[in-house]
């Protein structure tokens, strides 16, 4: 037996709790007095013994690992041949004996504190002061406790991933005690006090702290140097930094990835307010700078800066969104579109700008482009406008080959890969202007999370950065009635001073909130995760509050662009982001947990980009890029070679929309015909064109073709039936209107009347009478209540009421909630739509209806011209 072992070694003797007649006996190898955890023994004996007289103990049988027994006199070898001898120290009491008799055979042994879990398992773990945890009466190993937490994590259905583990073993290694991190478990963990037990990780800020460019110092005009200097800039950020070595002032076409609040925006002015400045000064040409955006509050927003910092320079911005002009009574913004023809900046949402592309003229309503900023560039992958975004990009570059190209981003992973798609130059920094810390607050119940929202709001609130900024917080959740409760939940019983901030609210509404929360006025804002790019305040305090957008978790790429909205430079030492996972939280569409998500997303990189657009979609940008100028072969498949995923063969994709008539080719050169090119202009595919023109030689009404074209579904049930609802029913009711869920508690309130009040049955056969009227046989799962409830808000707006005013007539005769800024957006869409079937019933000759329709557009826009 002792042959086997050709190194030193040691052993522990482990006594029975029962008895010392059974000993079990580990013989593991480490080196003299080194401490070690998870030793697996080399040898393990299970020895018993028995009494020769009253005191003198003696080994009776000695059993191996493989079922051998082992003699007497190999075995006491062994004993002695031990570098040293341990007796656990949890064992003191029973080891007496034992230890007589190692003393009777001349054995030396040292007492020494073991993990008893491990010795269980037949592991060696030695403990000392650093290493021991202490867990229920005893010290344990790091790992043995960490498994005793993981039982307490498997008891409430958590499945914790191993960077979690990790962390937790790190927290117990601190504590030195499972007690002490068990609170996280438990109702009313207070997430604020505790935050080592929330932590998850650290995104450090760049270690490199000086030695930027100065502005003063950059080659650009000195004009505009004073410009920036007095707007606040001195020094250049790291990527902007990055940007100038990298040509940006040398009309480098350059694609820009860095994290949300480090400065993008202003590598897009450096460039085209510089070249528009010298071009002016040596008479070379005569461009413009084009900065475009997803969204026309953004726009707007742009627009308004721009021409604060840079009027007084002589330049001249303009914005360009195509917005109708609805008159809605003050009651929100409508963006009037300025002259661009003469406009030195013009800020733009994409299809307003590319609408102008489309039309074939674009050289002839504005200068010349020298620069072209296209913000947000991962919208790119967007299923509905990731079409219309990568067709304008490749249109631009094909028209205007010598135009600077700049996209900005803060998420794309692959941006070797789509840098190279669009031949621009990756420009990426991932390290942060701030420090971003993490965590992770698990909760039992829906209840945790507003319980901590308000201590972890009320905390960050009375924080003030060494900048003198106090603390604030957006909150992230998955819907915008639920927004509202959790701002009415916090206010009326936490006394906080929140407000629920989200698109359905107006301009002015929203303007007012984001003015008032700039300036303190507000502890948080409640928001939804679709605003958290128009929203560009600042915040040292990001919280997840749901992982869910609407019935879907949020994507990783949703998930890091608002956590980089925590943190903002010069204003906050350093974000915070909190996620308040409800354990066990399902949705039926996802697989996964809220606490899974949690931990998926905190473990996630932004996702690649690589979308698969819908065929037809891919056949409405090649008629755009006819219905644009593109008319040789080769810079038709140039465009096509830079559209995602195009599969399809050119060519039969150009004969099939020759067969259709709406493009034709003529001297070896393409063209849209008229009707092409109206349906290129409405933004319709082809294939929903050519089923709006069936629909409207079927003398379809224009106004519900323009409706189910895209139903407006923002529509939810008030917070009072909700609860009524969940009164009755004992269960959550869903908030929007439109949910199968929400029609079969409708139906069963028909059927069961006596279990609710009159007003709430009055309100639901409301419902019936005016929304699930139809005789289709699925009726009321049809859609139907679709174009019903959208039809009543367009007859309250013929009626001559506001945005507003609809809103209050829909609550109170419906019980339904519409949100004042969706109505304007969707009628500001509904008469975008019937513009778009105006022009092709203009170009197959229908003129009575296009006559209708410009009547129907004039009603939308100012109903009481028409009373």
């Amino acid at each position: 037996m002792d042959k086997k072992i050709d190194k030193k070694f040691s052993c522990v003797i482990v006594p029975s709790l029962k008895t010392i007649l059974k000993t079990k006996i580990l013989f593991f190898q480490i080196p003299k007095r080194q401490r070690t955890t998870n030793i697996i023994p080399i040898i393990h004996l299970e020895v018993e013994f028995h009494f020769i007289n009253k005191d003198n103990l003696r080994p009776l049988k000695i059993k191996q690992s493989d079922g051998l027994y082992l003699q007497h006199r190999p075995f006491m070898k062994l004993l002695k041949n031990a570098e040293i001898i341990y007796l656990p120290e949890k064992f003191r009491e029973k080891i007496l004996d034992i230890s007589n008799m190692l003393k009777l055979y001349q054995i030396n042994y040292e007492i020494e504190q073991f993990c008893r879990l491990c010795l269980l398992k037949n592991k060696v773990s030695m403990l000392d002061n650093k290493n021991a945890v202490f867990s229920y009466n005893e010290f344990l190993c790091p790992n043995c406790a960490l498994d005793e937490l993981i039982n307490e994590l498997k008891f409430l259905g958590f499945k914790p991933s191993k960077p979690f583990l990790d962390r937790m073993r790190n927290i117990l290694l601190e504590l030195k005690d499972v007690k002490k991190v068990l609170p996280i478990l438990k109702p009313n963990f207070d997430a604020f006090k505790n935050p080592k037990l929330t932590f998850f990780d650290k995104i450090k800020v760049s270690t490199k702290k000086t030695g930027y460019l100065k502005v003063e110092d950059l080659n650009i005009p000195n004009e505009f140097i004073q410009v920036l200097r007095k707007s606040g800039y001195e020094e250049l950020l790291p990527v902007q930094d990055l940007a100038i070595q990298n040509g940006l002032l040398e009309k480098k076409n350059l694609l820009i990835v860095s994290s949300t609040s480090s400065g993008k925006t202003l590598i897009g002015e450096l460039a085209g307010v510089a070249r528009i400045i010298r071009e002016r000064k040596y008479k070379e040409s005569n461009g413009c700078l084009i900065f475009l955006n997803p969204l026309k509050a953004m726009s707007n927003q742009q627009k308004l800066r721009f021409t604060e910092r840079y009027s007084k320079l002589g330049i001249n911005t303009a914005i360009k969104v195509g917005m109708s002009q609805i008159n809605v009574k003050n009651e929100d913004l409508v963006i009037v579109d300025d002259d661009i023809k003469t406009a030195d900046i013009i800020t733009a949402t994409y299809e307003a700008f590319d609408y102008l592309l489309r039309k074939g003229n674009i050289k002839n309503e504005i200068k010349q482009i020298s620069t072209l900023v296209f913000d947000e560039f991962q919208m790119i992958g967007d299923e509905e406008r990731g079409p219309i975004l990568n067709g304008l990009i490749s249109r631009i570059k094909i028209l205007f080959p010598n135009v600077q190209l700049i996209g900005l981003s803060a998420t794309i992973k692959n941006v070797n890969d789509v840098a190279k798609k669009f031949e621009l130059l990756p420009i990426i920094y991932n390290e942060r202007p701030v420090a971003l810390e993490r965590h992770l607050v698990l909760c039992k119940i829906e209840n945790d999370k507003l319980f901590n929202l308000a201590k972890l709001i009320r905390g960050e609130y009375q924080n003030k950065s060494s900048f003198k900024f106090q603390g604030s917080s957006i909150i992230f959740t998955n819907s915008r009635i639920r927004s509202h409760l959790i701002s009415n939940e916090l206010s009326n019983k936490h006394g906080l001073h929140v407000v629920a901030y989200h698109a359905g609210l107006s301009y002015f509404q929203r303007k007012a909130i984001e003015f008032a929360y700039e300036n303190g006025n507000y502890q948080a804002i409640i928001t939804t995760y679709a605003l958290g790019a128009g929203f560009d305040s600042p915040a040292s305090q990001v919280i997840f509050e749901s992982l869910f957008m609407g019935i879907n978790a949020i994507s990783p790429n949703e998930f890091h662009q608002m956590s980089g909205r925590a943190g903002r430079y010069k204003m906050h030492d350093m974000g915070k982001v909190i996620l308040l996972a409800e354990i066990g939280k399902t949705l039926h569409v996802e697989k996964m947990s809220e606490d899974q998500i949690a931990l998926y997303l905190l473990e996630s990189q932004p996702e690649e980009l690589d979308p698969i657009f819908e065929p037809d979609k891919i056949v409405g940008e090649v008629l755009a890029s006819i219905s644009s100028g593109l008319k040789k072969f080769h810079e038709i498949e140039n465009f096509y070679d830079n559209i995602f995923n195009a599969e399809e063969n050119l060519t039969i994709i150009l004969e099939k929309l020759k067969s259709k008539k709406l493009i034709y080719k003529e001297n070896e050169e393409f063209y849209a015909s008229n009707l092409g090119k109206a349906i290129a202009l409405s933004f319709f595919t082809p294939e929903e064109a050519l089923l709006i023109i069936k629909e409207l030689k079927s003398h379809l009404d224009p106004l519900k073709i323009a409706i189910t074209s895209d139903y407006f579904e923002n529509i939810y049930i008030s917070e009072k039936i909700r609860n009524e609802m969940t009164k009755i029913y004992k269960t959550q009711i869903p908030t929007r209107f439109f949910s199968s869920t929400l029609i079969d508690f409708a139906e069963l309130l028909k059927k069961h009347k006596k279990k609710a009040p009159s007003w709430l049955l009055d309100l639901v056969m409301n419902w019936y009478f005016h929304f699930f009227n139809c005789e289709c046989e699925d009726r009321p799962y049809c859609e139907c209540q679709f174009l019903k409830s959208n039809q009543k808000i367009v007859e309250f707006r013929f009626e001559g009421l506001s945005p507003m005013e609809i809103s209050n007539k829909m609550e109170k005769e419906f019980g339904l909630t519409v949100y004042t800024g969706d109505i304007f957006r969707f009628l500001d869409n509904l008469i975008y739509k019937l513009n778009g079937i105006g022009m092709i019933a203009d170009n197959i000759g229908l003129l009575e209806i296009n006559e209708k329709i410009s009547k129907l557009k004039r009603r939308i826009e100012n109903p009481l011209e028409f009373k």
